[in-house]
């Protein structure tokens, strides 16, 4: 029987959590998280900004505007802060 390296289980290419705001013009990332009250979290979930969407930052800054879906989003500081995504190579 051959044995698994479990060092060859791990994901590769992974970029570190990080707020939406750092994301620059064209940059693709996976929604990780939304860290919120109940009634902001409710808030954005509306827009799209759920687990496992991807969103693209289209014009950073305040506000910022997001594509998420098929939807344009702006929002302001606050609520960039909020939004934890991941960047990945593969998108």
């Amino acid at each position: 029987m051959e044995m698994i390296n479990p060092d060859s289980l791990l994901p590769v290419n992974l970029s570190p959590l990080e707020p939406l705001q750092s994301l620059d013009a064209g940059t693709q990332a996976m929604v990780i998280e939304v860290k919120a009250d109940a009634a902001s979290a409710k808030r954005l979930a509306d827009m799209g900004f759920v687990r496992g969407s991807v969103v693209e930052m289209l014009r950073p800054g305040k506000p910022c505007l997001v594509r998420v879906g098929n939807s344009y989003v702006g929002l302001g500081v606050g609520h960039q802060k909020r939004v934890v995504v991941q960047r990945s190579s593969s998108m």
